[in-house]
């Protein structure tokens, strides 16, 4: 039998878990409801879309990879095994066959990395900017100062991912073929209203945050819009001189083309 100093616990060794339990019971119960807090914030919630055309060609290599493939080959030179002289004797009729694909060679022509639109800064059309992400935005007024991404409020009874995919298909209609990316939102941005909307809102709200998800266009064009006035496929840089400059801050670190690629 256990002797008795070993039976009973001091009331003041607690368990550790009971103890951190019991502390952050009493924090939290006495901590004010938000909705009773003099800083609360009341926002309204919108979806919006990065929607966008994947590179079609290859990027051009940046000077470290050039410089780092020009290192690699000259230590495969430098460290290569010579090769038995017979063991490279073409079986009869090969110099035939290679002059034919030299020939052949020669007369491939690359598809230009630069195209007509490229030239005339055609920013509506796709086939620009080959190496590139291309965003779509648009301008939803005559009036207005920027571009946006395609957004719209969020009813109550639908998830944000949903009215996100309402939010483009009521710009660009039904026609495209388009792959939404996941259901976790990749950015936000957050816009206080101004005084003036806020009255004009009734006062309920104080501004609305704005969460984007990803689409990929698979096939297809947009030609015309059913809302908004003007729009814009542009990459990750030229988005800066198009979009609010908090609105771009807020966004920039999710769009592809802003840091290395």
């Amino acid at each position: 039998m256990l002797p008795s100093r070993f039976l009973s616990i001091p009331r003041q060794k607690i368990p550790l878990f009971t103890r951190i339990f019991r502390s952050v019971s009493s924090s939290t119960s006495s901590a004010p409801s938000p909705t009773t807090d003099s800083n609360y914030k009341k926002y309204k919630i919108a979806s919006a879309v990065f929607f966008e055309r994947l590179p079609v060609i290859l990027r051009d290599k940046l000077p470290i990879e050039i410089a780092f493939d020009e290192f690699k080959f000259n230590e495969w030179n430098r460290n290569a095994v010579s090769i038995n002289p017979n063991i490279l004797k073409a079986e009869p009729g090969f110099e035939d066959y290679e002059k034919q694909e030299d020939k052949r060679a020669d007369t491939f022509t690359p598809a230009p990395r630069i195209t007509p639109d490229d030239i005339a800064n055609n920013t509506q059309s796709l086939n620009r900017n080959l190496q590139k992400h291309l965003y779509f935005v648009l301008k939803r007024s005559e009036n207005a100062r920027f571009y946006q991404f395609p957004q719209r409020l969020t009813d109550d009874n639908e998830s944000m991912r949903e009215s996100a995919e309402k939010a483009l298909k009521a710009v660009v209609g039904n026609e495209l073929s388009v792959w939404f990316i996941g259901y976790c939102p990749a950015a936000h941005y957050v816009h206080e209203y101004s005084q003036e909307m806020k009255i004009k809102n009734g006062g309920e709200f104080d501004g609305v945050k704005v969460f984007f998800y990803r689409a990929t266009l698979i096939s297809g064009e947009v030609k015309e819009l059913r809302q908004g006035k003007d729009f814009r496929w542009m990459d990750a840089d030229e988005l800066k001189q198009y979009l609010a400059p908090d609105y771009y801050n807020a966004v920039r670190d999710a769009l592809f083309g802003t840091i290395l690629y």
